[in-house]
């Protein structure tokens, strides 16, 4: 069991604005800030992710900043000691 803090838009849909948690926390949209030791979001990231392990399974236009970042597309900064970003238009790496 992990602690997580989340606000969401509408508690009836599936997107957050900000996400809190210590251990693991996943979303499936989040248009704002995520924060923990491993973020996982299932489709979309506008905004910012930071922890240990980031990783958004759709579209990331978003700063990752983390361990191990990794998105499957979009635009995305990425600061850490590894970044992938698969079928990309545009990235920027540090």
């Amino acid at each position: 069991m992990t602690s997580e803090r989340t606000i969401k838009i509408s508690p009836k849909t599936e997107t957050e604005i900000f996400r809190l948690n210590l251990l693991y926390g996943a979303s499936k949209n989040l248009y704002g800030i995520n924060v923990g030791l491993l973020n996982y979001i299932k489709e979309n990231l506008v905004g910012f992710q930071i922890g240990g392990v980031n990783v958004v399974d759709g579209k990331a236009y978003a700063a990752q900043i983390g361990l191990f970042n990794q998105s499957e597309g979009g635009f995305t900064i990425q600061i850490g000691a590894v970044n992938k970003v698969e079928s990309t238009t545009m990235e920027a790496r540090a």
